[in-house]
């Protein structure tokens, strides 16, 4: 039987447009696909809120670069697009089958001397989102039952 491990591709990009910042991957030390290597942790989907709404924590090393980047992440409102691929350890660096993605944007950081926590999620509110917003009336569903 094959050994198989998980990697995670990353693309950070600005909203409304195609400019992109960042592709890093963070299981071949080489670049694959266009994704450099970069010691990074995505803490798998989770759910953060009430319905089906879920995020990632986004961990990275707590150096001036990366402190950088999320200051700009976190005021630009970058876009963050997770692919969770199966990888073959000791083939040929590729980024194999991709078995998740999420796509996201910060939400909220938190740094300490060694770790910057970024929580990624959606930006819509699970429970008063409405997209597009809608107007009900009774020309629409009818009348309203009367108790």
């Amino acid at each position: 039987m094959a050994a198989i491990a998980l990697g995670v591709f990353l693309t950070v990009r600005q909203p409304n447009s195609s400019t992109v910042y960042h592709r890093w991957q963070n299981f071949w030390r080489v670049t694959v696909d266009g994704h450099q290597f970069q010691p990074f942790d995505a803490d798998g989907l989770k759910e953060v809120g009430i319905g089906d709404d879920v995020g990632v924590q986004f961990s990275v090393p707590a150096t001036a670069e990366m402190m950088t980047f999320v200051n700009l992440a976190m005021s630009r409102g970058d876009i963050f697009y997770f692919d969770l691929c199966e990888l073959t350890p000791g083939g040929a660096p590729s980024r194999g089958t991709v078995v998740d993605s999420f796509v996201g944007q910060p939400l909220s950081a938190v740094a300490s001397d060694s770790v910057i926590s970024l929580s990624i999620g959606t930006i819509l509110d699970p429970v008063t989102a409405q997209f597009p917003p809608r107007l009900y009336t009774s020309t629409l569903v009818g009348t309203p039952p009367k108790l």
